[in-house]
């Protein structure tokens, strides 16, 4: 009877690590101009977000490891196509099935002050080679309360997205 037990329980950890996927997260800003410090820091709030979901649904998540933010005006002089086969050729060389990569788009609202407006996405099945979900988050739809902190604003849109990225259809 006991190894019937031990054979369920392990037969049942194996079904559910099956549904597993490691993913990697990319996330970058979009704004005019480019602050100086790249808002890194949001950008890791994003990340954070996004990574604690899937790491929450038994996923294996890393990430990138570069926080880039690109000018709005400029955006269109790297083609799409390259920025998304240099990020695709990196997370499967880092043995990624799959990857969400994350834009969020920041407005600046004074001189030294940046918040976020929306963050666009993509969930892409490496393997596939297809977009399993892609959207838009609108800060407007976080419900975090009035006047919250910029790097709490930034988890619940990291969240969000990752939500939305793996919700079933």
């Amino acid at each position: 009877m006991k190894r019937f037990v031990l054979l369920l329980l392990l037969a049942a950890g194996i079904a559910g690590t099956a549904a597993a996927h490691t993913i990697m997260v990319f996330v970058e800003g979009m704004t005019t101009p480019v602050p100086e410090d790249g808002l890194r820091y949001y950008l890791t709030a994003v990340e954070a977000g996004v990574m604690d979901v899937f790491f929450s649904n038994g996923d294996i998540v890393f990430n990138a490891g570069s926080y880039q933010t690109r000018d709005a005006s400029a955006a269109e002089s790297t083609p799409e196509i390259d920025r998304q086969y240099t990020i695709r050729s990196q997370a499967r060389d880092g043995g990624a099935d799959r990857v969400i990569e994350v834009t969020v788009n920041f407005k600046q609202v004074d001189s030294n002050t940046y918040v976020p407006d929306y963050a666009d996405y993509q969930y892409v099945d490496l393997a596939g080679k297809r977009v399993v979900r892609s959207g838009t988050v609108s800060v407007n739809d976080q419900g975090a309360g009035d006047h919250p902190p910029t790097d709490r604003v930034c988890f619940l849109v990291g969240e969000s997205v990752a939500k939305e990225a793996i919700a079933p259809d």
